[in-house]
């Protein structure tokens, strides 16, 4: 539950665009391509997860 309610503080308090905040993120080099993808594989697994508790 902890981490839902840090989600949904970082939801509220972010401005911008995601897109353009990851490309920043990627050119700047504070993150890889290698770590993108990670994360963004992890968030589709999270995602599914979630869909099928709605079921």
């Amino acid at each position: 539950m902890q981490m839902i309610q840090k989600f949904m503080e970082f939801k509220k308090n972010f401005r911008g665009n995601p897109q353009e905040e990851v490309q920043k993120m990627l050119q700047s080099g504070q993150i890889t391509q290698q770590q993108l993808d990670q994360a963004q594989q992890m968030a589709r697994q999270f995602q599914q997860m979630l869909n099928s508790m709605k079921k």
